[in-house]
């Protein structure tokens, strides 16, 4: 890759880092062999298609906070089904306004294996369906099918 390719790939990231760390906190944590992943914890925050395509952005999101956040089902949806979900390990969603369409991309996220979903609308139908699909599912790892769920 070219030099000035990188310097303007790093001074992206950099941008969406300080964006993102205005709203609220953005860490890495390190897995030792298995690279490290990005912690977003934004409490309270308004999600709006900026927030989405910074969030896009980030490399490796394994765990995605957003307590108290005003999201719609559409956009935690959008979110979940990117890039964002593929690497997601926990998850707090609580006090939002979210339903069970918001977060049926967990259903088949992987690596999943902490949800706060208390003071949501997510039905305890949703969760018990969850569950029982992930733990038929061959593509979530043995250590991944049971989620710890708060509601």
């Amino acid at each position: 890759m070219p030099e000035n390719q990188y310097a303007a790939m790093a001074e992206r990231s950099q941008k969406v880092h300080e964006r993102l760390s205005s709203k609220g906190k953005v860490e890495q944590k390190s897995y030792g062999p298995l690279g490290s992943g990005s912690i977003v914890k934004l409490d309270k925050v308004t999600v709006d298609d900026q927030l989405i395509e910074d969030l896009g952005l980030l490399d490796r999101i394994t765990e995605l906070h957003l307590p108290g956040a005003t999201v719609t089902d559409a956009q935690l949806e959008a979110i979940l089904s990117s890039k964002v979900g593929v690497f997601l390990n926990a998850v707090d969603f609580s006090g939002t306004n979210i339903s069970d369409a918001a977060v049926k991309p967990l259903v088949t996220a992987a690596y999943l294996q902490k949800a706060n979903f208390s003071g949501t609308k997510i039905s305890d139908a949703f969760v018990k369906d969850m569950l029982a699909q992930r733990r038929k599912n061959s593509g979530i790892p043995s250590q991944c099918k049971k989620v710890a769920i708060v509601k």
